[in-house]
């Protein structure tokens, strides 16, 4: 969400080939935010022209020079600027300048966002993927008068993709912050998913208060006054003792929600489990707002609740107009609380509020936008069944996002593939998922068709028309077998099915792939280096089509099937393919 941009180009030179006068300037404590702004300011730089600028402490300033202050520095105190959670939230940023100093910061991870849109204002600096980084090529790069204020759309966004989620591996870190995301899942949660038995454990306090905890023993029971002093208690322990932005409070794991006769009661007084939930959340929720207020005022922390299984259904009535509202008192969420919501059952290829596919879901939604105005959404972009084969939801990506913008979602973590890449177009996924939940305003065909000309160059056009042959035939999938984008598990098949890939359709897509090998061939000689970056782009993404032939078709290859899985086994581990499916049950063929 851009609120303001304001940019003009000047005669000062910002750097050249092997040179640049400025300087970047971190705080004499910098954060880690501020530490991974300078490091990528330098790194862009240093693509751009060889040379990285001075970083140094405002400390070690001796004298006048042209300087980039990164983060909450005591200059940017000076200029009155002191970035807040109710201002910026987590990832926004401001970019403005001061003659010919620059001043980039936010509260958090906005500060080294705001690098890349000065380096984007610069230098031309656009991310496409670990292996596509585009810089505007020129002798000299001009300094320009900026006025920036940038927010995302979606406040706080994770894609569960392996090179967005497992941070752990060398890249992938990186990669995540390049794409405007920066998290995975569990990054800045101080307890994440289900947390009941963390903030009070069973081996702790079941003995001597089982009455703490449900009659089977698998939740805890919210109706009972002195657990929850304990629970507030145990929070207060757990958040003074961690650094983090959030804190789940999450039923465990299971169906089950308390059956006792109290809880039985106040079930039946105020309609629902999640009524129950919701009125022992909001307990705590209140509890810890006011003994923050006393112990640190200026921390941000949003406390989160699960709406799952038992308390998937929203705490609400329709009045006689059939608008949801609050099914009783105590239900409305307090403003340092969110919800969190998995899509159940989804069909991903249709819209949220879609009720005649996505009927369950849409009242999920609307129900819980009557009493809350902050939600987390946990929700789902591939078929874990099947990774092989492209997930359908492209037409949905940005509509769902704005969906879930629209009933106040914050946080989104959107899972896709967590523990292999695949073969289906995933770093263009990745670049509009992540786009999209910045900016929601930018044009779907317009970006689309920017990533397909950066990534995929001389073969471009074959590659978008293998990537629209797919969309197209999974469209007639949908309308003639019922079959749209699910998540697996249970909700739809492996996909593997003769009908859903004739073998015609099949070798067309071989033919458009040939089609695009013949033409890198002509680089061969020409442009090594382009070949080289393209070749295995092509290769990886030509393996999800193979993937079909091979399990549908395979009885047709006769004595050349064993050639051809060990062929498509040794391009998967060239291409990094680690799985075929989340629970790694599928073979080849």
């Amino acid at each position: 969400m851009v609120i303001e941009h304001n940019v003009k180009k000047t005669d000062t030179v910002l750097a050249e080939t092997g040179k640049t006068d400025f300087i970047a300037v971190l705080p004499d404590c910098p954060d880690e935010y501020e530490q991974f702004a300078a490091s990528e300011l330098c790194w862009i730089f240093s693509l751009a022209v060889g040379v990285k600028p001075e970083v140094v402490s405002e400390k070690d300033l001796t004298a006048k020079t042209r300087r980039i202050f990164l983060g909450k520095t005591e200059a940017l105190k000076k200029l009155g600027e002191k970035p807040t959670f109710e201002e910026f939230s987590y990832d926004g940023y401001k970019i403005r300048t001061e003659g010919e100093d620059v001043y980039i910061y936010g509260l958090q991870r906005g500060t080294y966002f705001g690098v890349y849109e000065f380096c984007k204002i610069h230098f031309g600096y656009r991310y496409y993927a670990k292996t596509e980084i585009k810089i505007d090529k020129a002798d000299k790069y001009y300094f320009h008068s900026i006025s920036v204020f940038e927010k995302p759309d979606i406040d706080a966004r994770s894609l569960g993709f392996w090179s967005t989620y497992k941070l752990e591996v060398t890249g992938n870190f990186e990669h995540a912050c390049r794409m405007k995301l920066g998290r995975n899942l569990h990054t800045d949660w101080i307890l994440s998913a289900h947390t009941y038995f963390q903030i009070l454990p069973k081996e702790k306090y079941f003995a001597e208060h089982p009455d703490w905890y449900s009659p089977a023993g698998n939740n805890l029971c919210l109706t009972n006054e002195e657990m929850t002093a304990a629970f507030i208690e145990s929070l207060k322990k757990i958040i003074s003792e961690t650094k983090g932005n959030y804190l789940m409070m999450g039923q465990e794991d299971n169906f089950e929600f308390c059956d006792c006769p109290r809880c039985r009661a106040k079930i039946a007084e105020t309609g629902s489990p999640s009524a129950v939930m919701m009125r022992f959340s909001n307990k705590v929720a209140r509890e810890i707002k006011a003994w923050l207020k006393e112990t640190d005022p200026d921390r941000p922390l949003t406390l989160v609740t699960f709406a799952y299984n038992a308390t998937n259904k929203p705490p609400v009535k329709t009045d006689e107009n059939g608008k949801y509202v609050p099914a009783c008192d105590g239900v409305v969420v307090e403003d340092n609380l969110a919800v969190m919501i998995v899509p159940f059952s989804c069909v991903y290829s249709k819209a949220y509020n879609d009720k005649k596919y996505n009927p369950a879901v849409a009242d999920t939604f609307e129900g819980w936008s009557a009493v809350t105005k902050n939600m987390h959404v946990w929700t789902y972009c591939c078929n874990f069944d099947n990774y092989m084969i492209n997930f359908n939801n492209w037409s949905m990506m940005k509509k769902n996002y704005s969906i879930l913008r629209d009933y106040g979602v914050s946080f989104i973590f959107d899972q896709g593939s967590h523990n292999s890449p695949t073969p289906c177009f995933e770093e263009l996924r990745q670049f509009l998922q992540a786009g999209f939940m910045w900016n929601l305003e930018q044009d779907e065909e317009q970006l689309t068709d920017e990533f397909f000309d950066e990534y995929y160059k001389d073969i471009a056009p074959h590659m978008k028309n293998y990537w629209q042959m797919f969309r197209v035939r999974w469209d007639f999938i949908e309308s003639e077998y019922g079959e749209g984008a699910r998540t697996g598990a249970g909700d739809s098949s492996c996909w593997n099915l003769a009908q859903f890939w004739p073998k015609e359709f099949l070798s067309c897509c071989m033919n458009v792939l040939n089609e695009a090998r013949a033409k890198l061939e002509l680089l061969r000689v020409k442009e090594w280096d382009k070949y080289l970056l393209l070749r295995p782009r092509l290769l990886k993404d030509s393996l999800s089509v193979r993937f079909i032939l091979l399990n549908v078709y395979g009885n047709d290859y006769g004595s050349e099937l064993s050639r051809m899985v060990q062929k498509f086994k040794d391009d998967c581990k060239a291409c990094g393919i680690l799985v075929f499916n989340e629970g790694d049950f599928m073979g080849v063929c």
